[in-house]
């Protein structure tokens, strides 16, 4: 195969593996996420990545989410997002410790059409964004009873100018 073949081909794979994923409103209904926050980097950044929470253990009589968003990101201000049927739960995270909550109500929508997230706060647009990829990454324990690392999901998306 000459090199020219060669190039056509890798890059016909490529754009199947960006264009080839569907998303829809069950991919995010009743998950939650994480995702940088530094320099409000979430409310800025064209680009954003979410890390899905999907290790639920017990933990103190209770169960809890083990990823480690701190080792992750190599900082502790990120923000934590659950998306339920509708609304949503949206809390920022300062130096992996203290949690500000906005009072009002988040919610979100999802365009299948165009593909588009939409959050919004008091019924005002916060954010659009549209998924591009998603990839299973491994992480850190937050636990120290998880010696190995855990599987998970990071979901890249784009910022939809309005």
């Amino acid at each position: 195969m000459d090199i020219k073949k060669f190039f056509f081909f890798f890059f016909c794979f490529q754009i199947i593996g960006i264009f080839g994923q569907n998303f829809n409103k069950k991919y995010f209904t009743n998950t939650k996420w994480f995702s940088n926050n530094k320099d409000s980097a979430f409310y800025y950044s064209d680009t954003i990545q979410l890390i899905k929470y999907s290790n639920l253990t017990p933990y103190f009589g209770k169960k809890d989410y083990s990823e480690s968003e701190a080792k992750y990101l190599n900082h502790g201000d990120f923000v934590k997002i659950k998306f339920y049927v509708h609304n949503m739960n949206f809390i920022e995270i300062f130096h992996n410790d203290l949690g500000s909550v906005k009072s009002g109500k988040w919610t979100w929508k999802y365009n299948k059409k165009s593909s588009l997230l939409s959050i919004y706060f008091n019924k005002k647009i916060v954010s659009v964004f549209k998924p591009v990829f998603e990839k299973n990454i491994s992480i850190e324990s937050r636990l120290a009873i998880h010696k190995e690392r855990l599987n998970t999901t990071l979901l890249k998306l784009v910022r939809v100018k309005q």
